[in-house]
């Protein structure tokens, strides 16, 4: 009798190990198909957190991957007698949400090649990692919203810049006042999502204005 106990409990025990890997396989496929439709896996973005500057040399996509993380400096300001925060490096982050990797590549679709001159003088750079090549594309946008393509100068995208600094925090650098200057938060030819982040309502800053006051 004990040993036909023993044998019925070691065939329970075996179905129920067998109905937990079936368990498993089925949380395993349903995961699988939770998969970004985006053939971009990923984008590094680096950028400067501040505009307008002169540059002896034109920056180039090798020297703003190599810059410094940003510090901040008090500093006086003679002739109005105020102190203001002065911004010097580079910030960097990735864009990894898959809504946002899908309208950028849709966007990446529509860009068009321009003929005219524009400098490369780099402001932001972005790396765009795919998910089947091992050949990395590289956008750059200079001053003047030039768009560059894997070297080659592009016609004016707004949409596709727009996106790109939302998601990467570039807005949230600049007060309310200046915001309302970027071509592209001028441009009626597309919608965008209210509430902009701007200097006036980022933690960060704030946070850094804290420290240096």
């Amino acid at each position: 009798m004990n040993k036909m106990r023993k044998v019925i409990i070691y065939y329970i025990l075996i179905i129920g190990l067998i109905a937990c890997n079936k368990t498993n396989d089925n949380k395993t496929n349903n995961r699988v198909k939770v998969v970004c439709e985006s053939s971009i896996d990923s984008i590094k973005a680096f950028y400067y957190n501040y505009q307008h500057f002169n540059s002896p040399l034109a920056i180039k996509y090798s020297d703003i991957i190599k810059k410094k993380r940003p510090t901040f400096k008090k500093i006086y300001i003679s002739n109005t007698g105020n102190y203001e925060i002065e911004y010097t490096g580079v910030m960097d982050t990735l864009i990894r949400n898959c809504d946002v990797l899908i309208q950028i590549e849709s966007e990446l679709k529509n860009l068009k090649p321009d003929t005219s001159f524009a400098a490369k003088d780099v402001r932001i750079a972005f790396v765009l990692y795919f998910k089947n090549s091992k050949s990395d594309k590289i956008i750059l946008i200079n001053d003047f919203n030039d768009l560059f393509f894997n070297g080659s100068h592009q016609a004016k995208n707004n949409k596709l810049i727009s996106l790109i600094k939302r998601n990467i925090g570039f807005y949230s650098w600049f007060t309310q006042s200046e915001l309302k200057d970027m071509q592209e938060l001028n441009d009626t030819t597309f919608e965008r999502e209210p509430n902009l982040m701007s200097a006036e309502n980022n933690p960060r800053l704030i946070c850094v204005k804290n420290i240096l006051h």
